[in-house]
Formats: C-alpha cells, structure tokens, sequence
C-alpha cells in the first residue's frame, strides 16, 4: 500500500475493478481528480437505469 501512495508502484486495473466491486463503487471513483467528481461518480452509479436516462436527457438539454 505504501508504494502506491508513494507512487513508485500503480495497481492494475483488475485489482481497482475488485476493490470497486467489494465497495460498491465504479471503479472510475478511484481516478477522479476532485471530490465532486468522485462524488458525482458515486452517485451516478447508484442511480437505477432509468434514473440514468432521465440524468441524460437533462443534461442533454433533452427535458
């Protein structure tokens, strides 16, 4: 853990993928850059299908 912090070493992306599934999170909140973007990702991803689509759409300009 200390070499990732310390950026000598970057975990694979299958490793991310799992760590996301245990926490429940996308596996694109451990790349954000800010806490809104990890936030926004977080909720995003909670999101049922049509909650999702209908996000779309308003930002879209669509509703």
């Amino acid at each position: 853990m200390n070499r990732y912090e310390l950026g000598k070493r970057i975990p694979a992306p299958e490793l991310i993928e799992r760590v996301a599934a245990e926490l429940d999170l996308p596996a694109a909140y451990f790349y954000a850059y800010t806490n809104d973007e990890a936030e926004l990702l977080e909720r995003y991803f909670r999101l049922s299908d049509a909650g999702k689509a209908r996000l779309m759409k308003f930002l879209l300009g669509m509703e």
